[in-house]
């Protein structure tokens, strides 16, 4: 049995998006996409540290 080394990340792309127009669309590697106001996020989100700090540069 061969030993293997397993990097795990977890990628996050943040947009700041005064305008848009149209339908969101995405392909088979997401489940959903949405646009949420930063004064209502979702409670579940993944990498709240980096929302934190993205949120205090917009400030």
């Amino acid at each position: 049995m061969k030993n293997y080394i397993v990097e795990l990340r977890n990628n996050k792309i943040l947009y700041l998006v005064k305008r848009y127009s149209g339908e969101l669309k995405y392909d088979i590697e997401s489940k959903d996409m949405k646009f949420f106001s930063i004064e209502n996020l979702p409670e579940n989100l993944m990498d709240k540290d980096l929302i934190s700090k993205y949120i205090e540069i917009l400030k």
